[in-house]
């Protein structure tokens, strides 16, 4: 990789839809992007396109249509499947790394942007399948056995040697601080989170009030509509101050965690010709914008759920630089 950018938290903590919406409008705003390339199941450009196509004309009659399946409990993915079977193939519409694809397509036709979009075909484990025994394991399954002397052999080993030097990180250690946050601010800040929907924070407050980790609420939570990934997701939106609209911003800096020579000269290129801020050294940024000022509450957050007491300190952003090679 040349050049690393960072997705802003209020994208990269989102639905597949908000987190292309923001990958798509990061990389237009760098007007030097030719085009987006994307892992999917299916790795057929042609049936992507075609689906994106058909749900970025999704009629009134289908709208309607899934209003009704989603008032009857269905999950808003299940009844968008449902109501456009003749049209899309289940397996498009049922498998993550297909959805993604195709929202980042459906991004790339009403941004009319000149990007081609591009894919290749997933390969090993399914996105969701927690099994590190097979010959290629997911990201789920790395994350579900993280303390396992197994995990090795699904890393390059720099990367595992990296990864071993590295204190880990677990959601659960932020369960009193998400707990503290829902029973004292109570259901105002949970009720403006995106995808709170219907009097959900009602819900979430009083699950709060009962349990005491992240894990047990979600559970009380979900349902066949409302699932673990939504639940958890509105919780930590709350606790960096996320709300929907701001997911409906265009991103006005792109943020550089590394780069290469031909990187560099790329940045040097983009702050020509373009409006966008480039941030390398993340001090020097003043400017009032609170989307960055979540990117790195989420980093101080992110620093309390470590494995011990050490390199818990908030401000890490500002002592960390971009990796240059």
């Amino acid at each position: 990789a040349d050049l690393i950018l960072e997705l802003p938290t209020v994208y990269s903590m989102s639905t597949a839809e908000r987190f292309a919406f923001g990958g798509v409008k990061l990389l237009e705003s760098l007007g030097c992007v030719d085009a987006l390339s994307f892992g999917s199941e299916c790795g057929d450009i042609d049936q992507l396109m075609s689906a994106a196509r058909y749900l970025q004309n999704e009629t009134p009659e289908q709208s309607k249509l899934m209003q009704a399946f989603m008032k009857e409990g269905m999950p808003y993915a299940a009844a968008r499947e449902k109501v456009f079977s003749e049209l899309i193939p289940s397996e498009i519409l049922n498998n993550p790394n297909n959805i993604l694809a195709v929202e980042y397509i459906k991004h790339i036709i009403s941004s009319k942007s000149q990007m081609i979009p591009l894919t290749h075909k997933r390969a090993g484990s399914s996105y969701s399948d927690e099994n590190i025994n097979s010959p290629m394991a997911s990201a789920a399954a790395i994350r579900a056995n993280i303390e396992s002397s197994l995990v090795k052999e699904q890393m390059p080993e720099d990367v595992f040697d990296i990864f071993s030097a590295c204190p880990k990180h677990y959601l659960k250690n932020l369960d009193t601080a998400a707990v503290y946050h829902m029973r004292a601010s109570g259901t105002d800040s949970i009720k403006n989170a995106p995808e709170c929907v219907e009097g959900l924070e009602n819900r979430i407050i009083d699950a709060a009030r009962n349990f005491s980790t992240i894990e047990e609420i979600t559970d009380a939570c979900c349902t066949k509509r409302y699932t673990k990934s939504k639940i958890r997701r509105i919780i930590l939106s709350s606790m960096l101050g996320i709300t929907a609209s701001m997911c409906k911003e265009v991103p006005a800096y792109a943020r550089v965690l590394g780069a290469a020579e031909k990187g560099r000269s790329l940045l040097s290129s983009i702050k020509e010709n373009n409006n966008i801020d480039i941030i390398t050294k993340t001090a020097d940024y003043k400017k009032n914008n609170k989307m960055f000022d979540i990117d790195i509450l989420a980093t101080d957050i992110w620093s309390l759920s470590g494995e011990n007491n050490s390199n818990k300190q908030a401000g890490i952003d500002f002592i960390t630089s971009p990796i240059m090679l």
